[in-house]
């Protein structure tokens, strides 16, 4: 029998080990970087177990509660959140402020709702005063007479999980 045609071996599972030094690295970021590794090579399993087992969250309760205001719509709440993300630069920040009105903007337009969406690009994103040009194309949208046509007219996938 050939190296190719033998059973593999399944490799034994290794004791865990005791360090008596303390590490060379924050432990925390080393769990969050092998749970990114992870997940970025489809392994979202193996991310989740990850951190079930070393009790470290991949991502920051701030940001976890940021998320989950954004993906329920409570964009008041997640404006309110910026602050606190410790965004690196103001213009970080301002471009967080406009994308979380442009996310509601487009959310109204999609349900319909084309008389409130025009009250946020009126009152909530122009005097962001932020990025001009793509107010004249969010502006367009208006026109959009169905959700299939919004999606493909700003090459955006909609309110879909």
């Amino acid at each position: 029998m050939s190296a190719d045609e033998r059973p593999l071996k399944r490799a034994r599972t290794a004791p865990a080990i005791q360090m008596a030094a303390p590490h060379p690295f924050d432990r925390d970021e080393l769990v969050r970087l092998m749970t990114q590794c992870a997940i970025d090579l489809g392994y979202t399993q193996t991310a989740a177990e990850l951190q079930h087992e070393s009790g470290v969250s991949f991502q920051s309760t701030t940001i976890n509660q940021f998320r989950a205001f954004v993906m329920e719509g409570r964009w008041e709440e997640a404006v309110a959140q910026v602050p606190v993300l410790e965004l690196v630069t103001p213009e970080d920040s301002a471009a967080v402020h406009f994308l979380l009105k442009e996310q509601k903007y487009l959310e109204l337009l999609e349900r319909g709702e084309v008389a409130e969406a025009l009250v946020v690009l009126q009152t909530e994103l122009t005097p962001l005063g932020y990025d001009e040009r793509e107010l004249h194309r969010l502006t367009a949208l208006v026109m959009c007479t169905t959700p299939a046509e919004l999606y493909a007219r700003h090459e955006w996938a909609g309110n879909r999980p």
